[in-house]
């Protein structure tokens, strides 16, 4: 086993386990598979975006996501890195899809299906990256990464 295997198999591990099932958001004890619930992605490009949600924001009229967005593009998620790309950045509005694209990814190449030109995928939920949950420190420089992975062992340990 080399020094990257070492690193990366507990976190293909945590991926595969908390990863391989979504909770219904009604009934939190009902979940089912991630394989099961995945559905295909669509890219709407941003600068269309912006423009649709403003005029949607003055117009309460629209009532499907294609009057509001317009065309999509339909993608492949096997595509996601043709192009020499490695780095994603997901955006959209609560609700959208989010959480659930990204879990899917990180399962997916957990479990070697996808993705496996990347010795490691990083899945990070800029939602808690805030001074609230990583005080800044009194000389103002921002908490290591090392540190934020400490205070999130932390946190999992105490809701246990």
């Amino acid at each position: 086993m080399n020094d990257f295997e070492l690193l990366f198999d507990p976190i293909r591990e945590h991926y595969r386990t908390t990863f391989s099932r979504i909770e219904r958001l009604v009934n939190r004890r009902k979940n089912y598979s991630i394989d099961d619930a995945y559905i295909n992605l669509s890219i709407v490009e941003s600068k269309e975006l912006s423009s649709k949600e403003e005029k949607f924001h003055s117009d309460a009229n629209y009532t499907t996501f294609e009057e509001i967005y317009g065309t999509k593009r339909p993608i492949k998620i096997q595509q996601l890195f043709n192009d020499n790309r490695k780095r994603l950045l997901v955006l959209g509005r609560a609700g959208i899809g989010k959480t659930t694209f990204c879990q899917y990814i990180a399962y997916q190449w957990a479990s070697g299906k996808l993705f496996q030109q990347f010795k490691c995928i990083l899945w990070i939920r800029f939602r808690f990256l805030n001074d609230t949950r990583y005080p800044k420190k009194l000389n103002n420089e921002d908490a290591s990464a090392l540190k934020c992975c400490n205070i999130e062992r932390e946190n999992k340990n105490a809701a246990e």
